[in-house]
């Protein structure tokens, strides 16, 4: 037999509220929602991350650097903040030529600003090319029985 949950919403009548059904939820049908293939899924305190249609063989990688993105965050946030104050007072020169960058843009010089990649976006991409050249080692024959290897070594000293 199936699972089956009713999502309610609030209604508020004269003084009172009241739950009204709005949607009945079938875990068998969304089940059959994902597209074919192999997929990871990373649950954390936060966040869910979706990999869709990944190669079953790199599943372990990629759920092991979609792992480490959070720590390689916090990582990067402890060490880019300063700990002391590293901003020191404008001098004229500063002041001159920020006066004449915004006298060129004209109206626009109250929108310059300068970005800064979020750090989540930085570690992603680190973990990205990591992956890739962790793939790309994978494809050599001695490294991936070296790899295996290692998986096996590492499993019987658990």
């Amino acid at each position: 037999m199936t699972e089956r949950e009713f999502l309610y919403k609030r209604v508020k009548t004269g003084g009172r509220s009241k739950y009204e059904p709005v949607r009945e939820y079938d875990y068998d049908e969304l089940d059959k929602t994902w597209p074919l293939g192999t997929h990871v899924v990373v649950v954390s305190n936060f966040a869910t991350i979706y990999k869709y249609s990944i190669r079953e063989d790199y599943a372990p990688l990629i759920a092991a650097a979609t792992a480490l993105s959070d720590d390689i965050v916090k990582i990067m946030i402890e060490k880019s903040e300063p700990t002391e104050s590293t901003r020191t007072p404008w001098n004229v020169e500063q002041i001159a030529a920020w006066g004449a960058l915004a006298a060129t843009f004209g109206k626009s010089a109250n929108e310059l600003s300068v970005n800064f990649p979020n750090k989540h976006e930085v570690a992603t991409a680190v973990l990205d090319v990591i992956m890739e050249k962790a793939i790309e080692m994978h494809k050599n024959e001695a490294t991936k029985q070296a790899f295996d290897h290692y998986l096996t070594i590492a499993a019987l000293s658990k």
